[in-house]
């Protein structure tokens, strides 16, 4: 059974291996439904996990209540490709 972030990361990245995020349309998609999901109670926005380096680009992390994955948000078009990826 996949956790929402996981049904997410497949709708938005198109299964992309690194997570990367195709465009900006997608993008602004998937803030939307992060934010629905928040607010619903699915997920909740996590803590630096252990072992992961700050690096040069914005990261935020989620995690999925129901399945406890957690998911990073890195930043970018300035200096990069946006990736929506899982860690755990």
């Amino acid at each position: 059974m996949n956790g929402v972030l996981q049904d997410l990361y497949e709708t938005r990245t198109a299964g992309d291996r690194d997570g990367t995020i195709g465009d900006e349309w997608n993008r602004v998609l998937l803030w939307r439904d992060l934010e629905r999901l928040i607010a619903k109670g699915r997920v909740v926005p996590s803590e630096v996990p252990a072992g992961e380096e700050a690096g040069f680009r914005e990261k935020r992390y989620f995690r999925d209540v129901a399945t406890g994955e957690i998911y990073v948000h890195v930043s970018g078009w300035e200096r990069g490709s946006p990736e929506f990826r899982k860690l755990s």
